[in-house]
């Protein structure tokens, strides 16, 4: 059988996310003068998505236009902070490989995002050099240049380059670079130490 895609369930999954989760709950809560709920029962109240946690957090006979108000306000919070407790569970990760197949934009700030919350973990961004290839974007070499170099700059753990066909093809001559002039030493993984 071959596959197209996957799907990761990070959420609660691979990612303890309650505590955000939690946070911005209340928050929305507090917003409407609603009682809050002790992060025990947040727990319970989450699964089937966000709209389902707020319907069950709110109120019972809560007007479902309010309920609204509330869910709009609790996803504004989350956006904003839904990384400020958010970690891996503990044994769950030993590196963490984002699929970052982004440019500018898209790519800069999510980089910083990755670094700033890698919870003791090696980040290896993966990069989307497939779209150096004419089938795809035909991305030019510039962009995954100017990303590698971010990434080197910011002391995340290394790179996965996706899809590796691509890299083994020297698409664009990426293989010439990494091998010559960005890698030219071999280099070990890093110690995991957890």
């Amino acid at each position: 059988m071959h596959y197209q895609n996957y799907i990761f369930d990070l959420d609660g999954t691979l990612l303890d996310t309650l505590a955000d989760l939690a946070c911005s709950t209340n928050f929305a809560l507090r917003l409407h003068d609603m009682p809050e709920h002790p992060i025990d029962h947040i727990r319970m109240f989450v699964g089937n998505g966000v709209r389902r946690l707020i319907e069950r957090a709110v109120p019972q006979n809560t007007p479902k236009e309010l309920t609204e108000l509330v869910l709009d306000d609790f996803r504004k919070h989350y956006m904003e902070h839904s990384m400020d407790r958010t970690k891996p569970y503990e044994g769950i990760m030993d590196m963490l490989l984002p699929m970052m197949y982004f440019q500018g934009d898209h790519f800069y700030p999510f980089a910083v995002d990755w670094a700033e919350h890698d919870n003791g973990r090696t980040v290896a961004p993966g990069l989307g050099i497939y779209f150096l290839h004419p089938r795809e974007k035909d991305w030019e070499w510039g962009i995954i240049q100017r990303e590698l170099c971010y990434l080197r700059q910011m002391g995340l753990g290394g790179q996965a380059y996706f899809r590796s066909q691509f890299l083994t093809d020297n698409t664009k001559g990426i293989y010439d670079y990494l091998q010559k002039t960005f890698y030219p030493y071999p280099a070990l993984l890093p110690p995991m130490t957890w």
